[in-house]
């Protein structure tokens, strides 16, 4: 049996439907017809990135002052 490959945005996209609690896990993964262990593991994925991109954020300087362009 061949296995699928998932695109990244096939991937958020089911990942941010989870997290919208609008549908439970178990029935998130029949619908897509993924293990729930592939699920969790493209989850924490998901979060160590994005945790990732927050804090390069967070400690990258603004260049902007009150939305305009700082000057230097």
């Amino acid at each position: 049996m061949k296995r699928r490959q998932w695109s990244s945005q096939e991937k958020l996209k089911i990942i941010l439907e989870g997290l919208s609690g609008q549908i439970e896990i178990s029935k998130l993964c029949q619908k897509y017809q993924i293990h729930q262990n592939q699920y969790y593991q493209w989850h924490d994925q998901f979060t160590e990135h994005f945790q990732k991109c927050v804090c390069v954020s967070a400690q990258t300087p603004s260049r902007e002052v009150n939305g305009q362009p700082r000057r230097e």
